[in-house]
């Protein structure tokens, strides 16, 4: 078969396959197809002198970056005597986004980059379809995704959208009323699916477009913020078709939302000795579990050692579940990686930020603004969600195919600026 039919079938699984488990099959092996199709393009379709070609686009330090977190989470496991199937499990949930990206980045050409635009702009019309559908099934909060697995992939999918949507129309690629439209789509997408973080989020889209797109200016910056303030009794009107009183006005209210994000999911009371997590103190109660053992301080229980799979549980898994640990990043990350692997694994991130921000700044072309602007603001937001949920450790292959496409993007566009400019001096 042919590699990029298999990276453009592996692309589409991640963007639609969840469908099959939520509606056909509930499976998590249906989860393991992208990976399998990743190898096959590892071992038949390896690409020669692969890091110094993605070296020239991701730069010196990401991808060991990334290596030295995959080996820091595997070795941990081994001395921390994790089941092995439990170990292989946890390195494959973390490398099938270094993967991805790699493959994405060697084998990816310019029509393959607008095959992917062609695909976003695509998915949000079966998106549209599927909330309709779950909507009429009475399949909404939590389990409304759209064509992924839950609202917390599909929070994510939804701030790409409405800032590629805003992205797109300040470089008048798409029309006011489609940008509307889309915007629209997002917000009531979101509150079915009863994303609160959204609200703010999605206001927050439009705020970054315009000052990555447009310019900073303090005075439009202010007159944005203001409108969104006289704008929240409107979203309040809407959030009353659908909740009662008591949800539309917690939602504005600072004391209410306080409590919201300091509610203890699980074990209130502290059973067994422990108190269950929210997003407000995971990493303070992540450290106490930890504190025990000077080792698991430094690097945890080991990569895969608390897996919440359907197939299996670990022991630890077991223990720690009424915790709810599972439900944030910043915790899962702690107890498997420590905190060696917690400053590695946010370091990624930031170096990420980091070279995404090169290329927006030294951008004079719009093409490699677009794509730089688009990376830049995927890092950002990712710090976001690693707070709000857990959705960046556990199952984060969409991102990492925005991030890759990325840099695609930008390489592709550099050299045909270079060669224009040769071509034009040597004329």
């Amino acid at each position: 078969m042919n590699r990029k039919k298999i990276l453009h079938f592996t692309i589409l699984w991640i963007i639609y396959g969840s469908l099959i488990p939520r509606f056909v099959w509930n499976s998590q092996l249906v989860a393991l197809v992208p990976d399998i199709l990743l190898c096959v393009l590892l071992v038949f379709h390896a690409p020669q002198r692969g890091w110094p070609n993605i070296k020239y686009s991701i730069g010196a330090w990401i991808g060991p970056v990334f290596g030295i977190i995959l080996l820091l989470g595997i070795v941990s496991s081994i001395i921390s005597f994790t089941p092995l199937m439990a170990t292989i499990w946890g390195a494959r949930q973390f490398a099938r986004y270094g993967l991805i990206a790699y493959m994405i980045i060697m084998f990816f050409k310019q029509a393959d980059v607008d095959w992917f635009k062609k695909v976003l702009d695509k998915s949000i019309q079966w998106n549209m379809l599927f909330v309709v559908v779950e909507f009429a099934l009475g399949q909404t909060g939590d389990s409304m995704g759209g064509t992924f697995g839950g609202n917390g992939d599909f929070s994510i999918y939804l701030a790409v959208i409405t800032f590629v949507s805003t992205a797109d129309y300040f470089q008048k690629r798409i029309t006011l009323k489609r940008f509307v439209f889309i915007f629209t789509f997002c917000f009531i997408a979101g509150i079915l699916a009863e994303i609160k973080l959204l609200y703010m989020l999605l206001p927050m889209c439009l705020y970054g477009g315009y000052i990555l797109f447009k310019r900073f200016d303090i005075k439009q910056i202010v007159i944005l913020a203001a409108a969104y303030f006289l704008l929240i009794p409107v979203v309040k009107f809407t959030l009353s078709f659908y909740y009662n009183e008591d949800y539309v006005n917690a939602t504005f209210d600072s004391e209410k939302v306080s409590a919201y994000l300091e509610n203890d999911y699980g074990l209130q009371s502290g059973k067994s000795g422990i108190l269950s997590f929210n997003r407000n103190t995971c990493i303070e109660r992540s450290t106490y579990l930890l504190s025990s053992d000077m080792k698991t301080v430094l690097v945890g229980n080991g990569i895969g050692s608390l897996t919440q799979s359907q197939v299996f549980k670990t022991p630890l898994a077991e223990k720690y579940s009424p915790t709810y640990y599972f439900y944030f990043t910043f915790s899962y990350v702690l107890l498997e990686l420590g905190w060696m692997g917690f400053v590695f694994f946010l370091l990624l991130y930031v170096l990420i930020i980091i070279r995404f921000y090169s290329f927006y700044h030294n951008a004079k072309d719009g093409v490699v603004k677009y794509w730089s602007a688009l990376g830049l603001f995927m890092g950002g937001v990712s710090f976001v969600f690693m707070w709000y949920n857990a959705t960046v450790y556990s199952n984060y292959y969409f991102p990492f195919v925005v991030f890759a496409v990325c840099f695609v993007g930008i390489k592709l566009r550099r050299q045909k600026l270079v060669n224009n400019s040769v071509i034009f001096y040597e004329s």
